[in-house]
């Protein structure tokens, strides 16, 4: 067995947003990813999930080490979908599911992307941002591409003041 294919083969879906996220990754590769603006994620989220893995090449869900699932925060109606969603598919390939912060793919995306363009180091503090609707955003901060203490719902201006604007 080669050390490539004994890496972990991961779906991960995300449905905090009207931004449906689903991809299809193994180790630190992505092999396919998707995503589409919805209206509501029960519209199209499993066949989002079918095509992507196609894409991989994933023939079957219990060909998959893991299922990953942003557990929010984000919309309430929109993360019970999800993870009703993938707690379905790994009941029935008798799979893990592992549901992490919807922040944590924002704030380590924002982080490479930082290091990686702009040459910024490791101890660079990058904020994650969502809108939380009713005049308020979800926060979070991320140094290292590492969570940074709890994520806050704030605000506009309290989220400016809280991340020193």
């Amino acid at each position: 067995m080669s050390l490539h294919t004994s890496l972990p083969l991961l779906l991960g879906l995300d449905t905090a947003t009207r931004q449906a996220t689903v991809a299809v990754s193994r180790g630190h590769e992505v092999l396919a990813e998707a995503s589409v603006q919805v209206t509501t994620h029960s519209e199209g989220l499993l066949l989002l999930i079918q095509q992507t893995l196609e894409r991989a090449g994933v023939a079957e869900v219990s060909a998959l080490s893991a299922v990953v699932c942003g557990r929010g925060p984000g919309s309430f109606t929109g993360l019970r979908i999800g993870l009703a969603t993938a707690k379905g598919l790994c009941l029935a390939a008798g799979l893990p599911l592992l549901a992490v912060s919807s922040m944590l793919p924002l704030g380590r995306g924002a982080w490479r992307w930082l290091a990686q363009q702009q040459g910024r180091s490791s101890d660079t503090l990058v904020a994650a941002v969502l809108d939380a609707r009713r005049k308020e955003v979800f926060c979070g901060l991320f140094r290292g591409g590492e969570p940074q203490g709890e994520e806050r719902l704030l605000t506009p201006a309290g989220a400016a003041a809280w991340l020193g604007g």
